[in-house]
């Protein structure tokens, strides 16, 4: 009889660990499902920028630059701007540049590039890049822009603020938040770049778009919400009766 008990209470706690182990995966399956219904594009996902780290046209030799900035618009002169390869002699930075070995330069006006990724509700939006600031010529002023192109442009955020050390760079960061009823809902991401007065030095754009928890769950979510929960509520009073 005591092997007999053994028996039944090693076949009782396999039952219970396998119903266990089933409740635990299909809590999980739902938590999953609902969480990815209220946090669509939870996860950062790049942006395309064109030409990012300004290796086009192609710039050979060190201390060597050529006009134009490839997949980037400009309102400039014939020598708005171009790239550029500092040389390692006597070089204005005492630092490596942040991406590859060539850089953007802009020497008057503006210069700006449209994405045709389209700003959607519920998402933030980071505009990153490299500043430099050269030892020898003055900083310039300049102006960084995060825009929406569309019927009617506008400037999501723009920053003037930063000012590298001499010699090095340093990397400014702009966001903007679209939510619902936004008025920029259906424009095209965009990215502005003005300097005046001198060269302004910069490399390495990056330009991200990160999904946020919709603030107010719409009704469709909110019955799938219900729905999941009360699937988990009778699998556990079925299970329950059963034993």
């Amino acid at each position: 009889s005591d092997e007999r008990g053994n028996i039944l209470i090693f076949q009782f706690w396999k039952n219970t660990k396998e119903l266990i182990m089933k409740f635990i995966l299909k809590t999980f399956s739902i938590l999953l499902l609902m969480f990815l219904f209220l946090c669509p594009g939870a996860l950062a996902s790049p942006v395309t920028v064109e030409n990012w780290s300004f290796t086009s046209p192609t710039v050979t030799s060190p201390n060597a630059w050529e006009y134009g900035i490839s997949g980037w618009e400009h309102d400039g002169g014939e020598f708005f701007g171009g790239i550029w390869i500092p040389s390692s002699v006597n070089t204005p930075y005492t630092m490596p540049v942040p991406d590859g070995n060539s850089i953007g330069f802009l020497s008057e006006g503006s210069i700006w590039q449209n994405t045709n990724h389209q700003i959607e509700a519920n998402n933030k939006f980071t505009l990153s890049l490299d500043i430099g600031n050269r030892s020898d010529v003055y900083f310039p002023e300049y102006d960084v822009r995060l825009m929406a192109y569309g019927t009617e442009d506008t400037i999501l955020a723009s920053s003037s603020s930063l000012i590298p050390d001499e010699g090095l760079f340093s990397t400014l960061t702009l966001s903007y938040t679209a939510l619902l009823g936004d008025q920029n809902i259906g424009k095209n991401l965009g990215i502005q770049i003005f300097s005046k007065g001198s060269q302004l030095n910069f490399d390495n754009v990056r330009l991200s778009n990160d999904g946020i928890p919709n603030p107010v769950p719409e009704p469709a979510t909110m019955l799938l919400v219900g729905m999941g929960l009360a699937g988990l509520a009778g699998f556990g009073r079925k299970k329950f009766k059963k034993n």
